[in-house]
């Protein structure tokens, strides 16, 4: 099953990216893009230990809740429309952060995105200048350069001054570790069309109207929590191993299913 993508304003390394593309993605798929997104490694996607276990429980029910099948597109089901207001906001923030990690994979190549609100507190980053109206992820891609992703979704045809405001806050992070991004994408589900449509989009350079954002990365600590499940895994001491087939799944790969976490026969 699909979901349609329009990716525009790519250049250079990204062009042939640009046009309207059928993105394969299931329900499980979803469920993976939701749990995994804002987080940098299994480790992170499992920190809570057994609350943590029982939300993402609650969260995948919510997917196979919310959604549909409409003959090949996936598509939100009429439960999903009949919910209250507030409550349709909340599943639809969810929904549009797992289709920009998805879209993330599978165009940009970069396997986790990670919020840029928990590394600035943890002290990983540090915000060296700029405000809080910035990009919601940061991620790196196999060349180890950032790309900044902000993700919104809406149950109706989102308006042009969402488009906007995602274009202009995915565009403040302009230099991670001093070097620009590559790619400033703004993603907009559209939660209302048969199938889910999302927009992909990389803004050209315009005048910034706001404060710029820069942000500096602690390479040890980063690199050091990004990779804390090989190290462990090699050191044979990780208790999660068979989550290493959930991490190195892609979105057209159903199989990693929840087995990998040690939920088969959850859902």
């Amino acid at each position: 099953m699909n979901i349609n993508v329009e990716l525009d304003g790519f250049t250079g390394l990204f062009h042939s990216l640009n046009g309207n593309k059928a993105i394969q993605v299931n329900q499980l798929d979803l469920v993976r893009g939701i749990l995994t997104a804002g987080r940098a490694n299994i480790r992170s996607v499992l920190k809570g230990g057994m609350l943590r276990i029982m939300e993402m429980i609650g969260m995948s029910m919510q997917v196979f809740a919310y959604t549909t099948l409409n003959g090949s597109a996936l598509a939100t089901s009429s439960l999903y429309r009949d919910l209250d207001r507030s409550e349709k906001a909340a599943a639809s923030y969810r929904f549009g952060m797992g289709i920009a990690k998805l879209i993330s994979e599978v165009t940009i190549r970069v396997p986790w995105l990670m919020h840029t609100d928990p590394l600035i507190s943890s002290g990983v980053s540090t915000l060296t200048s700029g405000s809080h109206e910035r990009g919601d992820f940061v991620g790196q891609d196999s060349k180890s350069d950032w790309h900044v992703v902000e993700a919104k979704a809406r149950s109706n045809h989102p308006p042009f001054t969402l488009y906007s405001k995602a274009k202009k806050q995915a565009s403040r992070i302009i230099s991670i570790n001093g070097a620009n991004p590559v790619t400033h994408c703004a993603s907009i589900a559209n939660l209302s069309s048969i199938p889910i449509s999302a927009q992909f989009l990389d803004p050209e350079e315009e005048p910034i109207e706001y404060e710029p954002v820069s942000i500096e990365v602690d390479e040890t600590a980063f690199y050091t929590e990004y990779y804390f499940l090989i190290r462990q895994f090699i050191a044979d001491d990780y208790p999660f191993k068979g989550s290493v087939a959930f991490m190195l799944t892609t979105p057209s790969n159903s199989d990693y299913a929840l087995s990998s976490l040690g939920l088969e026969g959850v859902l």
